[in-house]
């Protein structure tokens, strides 16, 4: 491209950035209505709020750092050594940090309780920045908060993989893990101050932006013996890692051995903000996607309304995202920090089986929606204990679902069909059911979609599906609200069970969920970053049946198009 041409390319896209809308947080609240709060009072702890525990603080560092004071010999508490990252990265600069590929020190801040007890590992990773503006310390309110509450939290310095580098997040990962491999050994050295205190079986990582996905492939190469694309590097780290937390990640920047990145049996919670510049769109629920859960699994992903990319990092906020269509309407970074430590903070109790009862917040996090910041969220959930009745995966025929005996059929529809979810930068490498239909403008019987089976039941005591609504008129007793003139309805339908027995139960959608068509978010003038991020719904039965049929009976909205997915149920009635 000429130079003229590229200007001219700046003009145009500046002047659509401009005249970009943004819907204002106060109103994005009224597309997503809230239940009430827990019929009785919650004894979960509010996670945002700073522990009892007394926080101490040391910097580790090893071979030379001349350009950073706080890793000198005179500043740092530990030792330790350097790493050869060569067969990952072919260079870096090492006229500006004093030391190349073969020898990137192992660096990092390190938060602590300082009362005795054992206390799990988390270890987190920054993203790309400019590399003279370093990153790790940006991530000081997780640590003072996290070690309040019993949890050792590391953040490394990976600021020599930042710049122009790219195609490295197999090194940020391969990194991370021998900082983590490092810092267990310190609970046997009597000189350290985390000698005796580190639970050695429970470890966190934490990764934002190319960290974000850097941390997936962590828990992947974690279990691998060989590096997959040279396997002369031999792996031998095999850690106890039960969580792992993305946020605002990349995905697809490095893939092993060019195949899409796949892990299993980790706990995985995803985070990502409507206001993002950086990462424009939800390229982290590629990366849920991909988790695969056995039983004692949780896997959660959270669309967070004014969020932006820089405000998960206290140094990168000070330069906020370049487009100005994302602005206006963005959280302070308090707010922004808040959800942040809610968000991570129950997760990570759970997952080291701290408090398990937070599990029940990831899957109805409207109960408690003083722990966040007053806005607008989509949240998926799902647990390893769930199995799949339907997840329109498996091929083209229509009436197939994933499971043995069950069939699909839905009738008065003007559309039905399966439909893989996009994103704007490919696919979530998923398929829904998709469902139009229109008995407003038009006499029609009721539509409904309808999975059923004649040989064989599901007992259960909860059922599950993930929904996005693309459009919904003329809900029959909404509670439609006016905001910014607009009139805002919800979508509501009525959900009919049916058991072996010919007993029903009977729900409708509101009873557990207001949801109605999502706000957009214009980034150079591209509207559908948010038209695929599903919201998950959870349906408590009254008391555990054995259901042969599941209907969804749409005689309350006129009209809509919404795309469904993961239809599931707890086998055996053991929701928890």
């Amino acid at each position: 491209m000429n130079k003229l041409k590229f200007i001219a390319l700046l003009i145009v896209v500046s002047i659509l950035l401009i005249s970009c809308s943004a819907v204002s947080i106060d109103a994005a609240k009224n597309y997503m209505g809230r239940l009430p709060d827990p019929v009785k009072e919650t004894v979960l702890k509010k996670p945002y709020e700073k522990g009892s525990l007394s926080v101490g603080k040391f910097f580790y560092a090893g071979g030379v750092n001349p350009r950073r004071k706080e890793y000198s010999k005179e500043t740092i508490t530990v030792s330790t050594s350097v790493l050869d990252i060569s067969k990952l990265v072919e260079k870096i600069d090492s006229g500006y940090w004093g030391y190349d590929c073969s020898s990137v020190p192992l660096n990092g801040i390190v938060w602590y309780p300082k009362e005795k007890g054992r206390y799990p590992l988390v270890l987190c990773i920054h993203g790309n920045h400019p590399a003279q503006e370093f990153s790790e310390a940006g991530y000081d309110y997780l640590g003072e908060h996290l070690a309040s509450l019993g949890i050792i939290f590391v953040s490394v310095d990976e600021n020599f993989l930042n710049g122009s580098i790219g195609n490295e997040n197999d090194a940020r990962a391969y990194v991370l893990l021998h900082h983590a491999k490092t810092i267990l050994s310190w609970n046997n050295d009597p000189s350290n101050p985390l000698y005796g205190i580190l639970d050695t079986q429970n470890i966190g990582i934490i990764g934002h932006s190319r960290g974000g996905e850097a941390v997936v492939h962590a828990a992947s190469f974690n279990k691998l013996s060989r590096y997959p694309d040279n396997g002369t590097l031999e792996f031998d780290f095999n850690l106890p890692i039960r969580a792992v937390v993305s946020i605002a990640p990349i995905e697809g920047q490095y893939k092993p051995s060019m195949k899409t990145i796949s892990t299993n049996n980790i706990n995985y919670l995803v985070l990502h903000g409507s206001q993002d510049g950086d990462v424009f769109f939800f390229a982290g629920t590629r990366l849920y996607n991909s988790v695969q859960l056995s039983e004692e699994f949780i896997k959660a992903s959270f669309w967070i309304y004014g969020a932006n990319h820089a405000q998960f990092n206290s140094i990168w906020a000070e330069k906020q995202d370049p487009f100005p269509s994302l602005r206006s309407c963005l959280l302070s970074v308090e707010q922004q920090q808040k959800t942040a430590k809610t968000l991570i903070t129950s997760f990570l109790l759970s997952s080291f089986k701290i408090e398990e009862g937070y599990r029940e917040f990831f899957k109805t996090p409207r109960a408690y929606h003083e722990w966040m910041a007053d806005t607008f969220y989509i949240n998926s959930f799902a647990g390893g204990n769930e199995r799949i009745l339907a997840d329109y995966n498996e091929d083209i025929e229509l009436a197939s679902v994933g499971l043995k005996n069950w069939e699909a059929s839905a009738k008065y529809f003007e559309n039905w069909s399966e439909s893989k979810i996009w994103l704007i930068s490919g696919d979530q490498n998923n398929w829904g059911t998709y469902l139009k239909w229109d008995t407003l403008s038009k006499v029609s019987p009721i539509p409904s979609y309808v999975l059923s089976s004649k040989d064989s039941s599901i007992k259960t005591d909860e059922l599950a599906f993930d929904i996005f609504v693309y459009n919904v008129q003329d809900t029959n007793g909404a509670t439609s609200s006016k905001s910014e003139n607009a009139v805002l309805e919800m979508l509501n339908f009525t959900i009919r069970l049916t058991g072996s027995d010919e007993k029903q139960q009977v729900y409708s959608l509101r009873e557990f969920l207001d949801i109605g068509k999502a706000p957009a978010v214009t980034v150079l003038n591209v509207r559908e970053d948010i038209r695929t991020v599903l919201q998950s719904v959870y349906i408590k039965l009254k008391e555990s049946m054995d259901i042969q049929k599941i209907e969804f009976i749409f005689d309350k909205s006129k009209k809509g198009d919404i795309l469904i997915d993961n239809i599931r149920y707890t086998e055996g009635g053991k929701s928890k």
